[in-house]
């Protein structure tokens, strides 16, 4: 019946104006199920070089919003126009490089200025844009489009971070990566597939070796967090942790301050000004999902919230202004 109604319907022929937003928090997998996605995509043989027009890595190209200043972003996506501005030459962007069968993957799109979101909505609507420089001059994106975001973009809607037209036209087919917690709860033995694959990407020996160091590990895990762990990094906390597990430092070494909940801190006193405005700052952060909407929530400039959160997690990778 399925085949059938692919028959009729038709819908691979359409499936590049279905754009995929993928939620979840950070280290939950969006990048993977992007790029799954991204690389099942449909690529044509040609017969007569019995080749395919290009390999699914070709095709792929992801943009982590967050890493890109918001004066580069637009040019990065959508190019330039020789003269925009001193030194600037044609230079076509993202967008206008991707083939029809190729896919752009936007990450952290809730950092997305206003202003960009205005040009990415003109993609959304009829595929068209303009370089930077070039108002009247209108090209076209080919390929299909997959956007995610660590924030609730329903919410960031509502605060107005987010254009609510923008949110409708990139949410075709929707995805939550569920957290580690979640997926643990509902199969514990995912651990040890989690485990497994983190051990055999930083040890090397025999299967018998390898095997024997993931019972191990398993173990000191359980050992040292317990069942009910929320795992508030998600996976890429449990790979640092199989990582620490080899080099023989603590499995988890935040796990036991994260069991005090900030209720207790303010009962008990125990915090100080600073270290309560970082908490707070932290808090606040996870809910919206991004520097720029704490820092509006917040009443203050994205440097000091950055700073406090650099603060607060010191081992979290540096976060961009």
């Amino acid at each position: 019946r399925y085949s059938e109604y692919i028959e009729h319907t038709g819908i691979f022929d359409h499936l590049r104006d279905m754009f995929v937003l993928i939620g979840g928090p950070v280290g939950s997998g969006k990048n993977t199920i992007a790029r799954a996605i991204g690389l099942s995509t449909y690529i044509p043989f040609n017969p007569e070089s019995a080749s395919f027009l290009m390999t699914p890595q070709q095709g792929f190209t992801a943009v982590n919003v967050a890493t890109i200043p918001e004066t580069l972003l637009e040019t990065h996506l959508f190019g330039t126009a020789r003269g925009a501005f001193p030194g600037a030459a044609d230079s076509p962007g993202v967008l206008e490089g991707t083939s029809r069968w190729g896919v752009v993957y936007l990450d952290d799109i809730q950092e997305m200025s206003r202003q960009t979101q205005a040009k990415l909505l003109q993609v959304c609507d009829d595929r068209s844009f303009s370089r930077v420089g070039e108002p009247h001059v209108l090209r076209r994106f080919e390929g299909r489009l997959i956007v995610s975001s660590r924030a609730n973009l329903h919410d960031m809607v509502t605060s107005g971070a987010i254009r609510e037209d923008l949110y409708y036209r990139i949410s075709s087919i929707c995805i939550e990566a569920p957290t580690l917690y979640e997926r643990l709860q509902s199969d514990s033995a995912e651990l040890r597939q989690f485990v497994s694959h983190a051990i055999r990407r930083t040890l090397t020996g025999s299967e018998i070796y390898l095997d024997n160091e993931i019972d191990k590990c398993c173990d000191a895990i359980e050992q040292a967090v317990g069942p009910n762990y929320r795992w508030p990094g998600n996976v890429r906390e449990l790979v640092m942790a199989v990582r620490r597990y080899a080099t023989g430092f603590d499995i988890v070494p935040h796990a036991a301050a994260s069991t005090t909940s900030l209720a207790d801190a303010l009962r008990d006193s125990t915090m100080t000004g600073s270290e309560l405005l970082e908490e707070y700052t932290q808090i606040v952060h996870e809910k919206t999902g991004s520097v720029a909407a704490t820092a509006r929530h917040l009443g203050s400039d994205r440097r000091t919230i950055k700073d406090r959160l650099e603060l607060g997690n010191s081992d979290t990778e540096r976060l961009p202004i």
